[in-house]
């Protein structure tokens, strides 16, 4: 098995509320800009922060679960 480092550089970078909340994706959407697209059935994943308060809306996400947890705040 290959085990391939993803720099910074090479993953998306995507924002929540007007740019309260940033995000660094390992494994972003298609035209994001990340090296890699898709793992299997992980479509997604991604690393956000934020040095405020700030929030994220409801989404209209269907046919997928969505896994989230907050380490500090």
């Amino acid at each position: 098995m290959e085990i391939k480092i993803i720099k910074p550089q090479d993953q998306a970078k995507g924002e929540f509320d007007g740019g309260k909340i940033v995000e660094q994706k390992p494994i972003g959407f298609s035209g994001e800009g990340a090296l890699i697209k898709r793992v299997g059935p992980l479509f997604y994943w991604a690393w956000a922060q934020s040095t405020g308060e700030g929030g994220i809306g409801l989404h209209p996400h269907q046919g997928f679960e969505i896994l989230t947890y907050v380490i500090k705040g």
